[in-house]
């Protein structure tokens, strides 16, 4: 693809630069802290042998609409997508997902539906504040770790589904 420039260590992705649609690379295991930063990608289809994404690996692609999951994906780091403002769904019910970093989806204002698998334990402070277009989330019982202020100013829920009410 014209304009592509990437860089790899090994399994890891370090860095890209790249506007328009992007599939990771077959065997990636990991993007690296800041891999994404600020790039035009408006679509990214993850790898599946894709486990962790780095802190700030995503953070300000104000395009990026659309990031396809796997399902072996285990921990979001911090910032990861913060100030991803045109990303619309995050759906992780079939994945094997175990932690969301502090303030991962910080400011994600398109993000309308948030579905959690569950394996999750873990969501970190801030994971979704200011995403203001957020109006369901689904909690499963899993949550032993809900940090301070993970749906802040949040304004437009209107749909909170928690699997086992009696847990909380």
């Amino acid at each position: 693809a014209s304009g592509l420039t990437y860089l790899y260590l090994g399994t890891n992705l370090i860095e890209i630069s790249y506007s328009g649609s992007y599939t990771l690379k077959i065997g990636t295991r990991v993007i690296a802290d800041g891999a994404f930063a600020g790039c035009g990608a408006n679509t990214v289809t993850l790898s599946e042998s894709l486990v962790s994404i780095g802190n700030n690996a995503f953070n300000n692609c104000q395009k990026l609409t659309t990031v396809k999951f796997n399902d072996k994906i285990e921990v979001i780091g911090d910032s990861a997508f913060e100030g991803c403002i045109s990303l619309e769904a995050m759906d992780f019910s079939e994945s094997t997902l175990a932690a969301i970093g502090y303030e991962a989806f910080k400011d994600c204002v398109a993000l309308k539906e948030v579905k959690l698998c569950e394996t999750i334990s873990d969501i970190g402070d801030y994971a979704f504040s200011l995403c203001d277009g957020l109006t369901s989330v689904t909690i499963p019982d899993s949550i032993t770790y809900m940090g301070a202020s993970a749906f802040w100013d949040c304004v437009n829920i209107t749909q909170v589904h928690i699997s086992d009410l009696a847990a909380w």
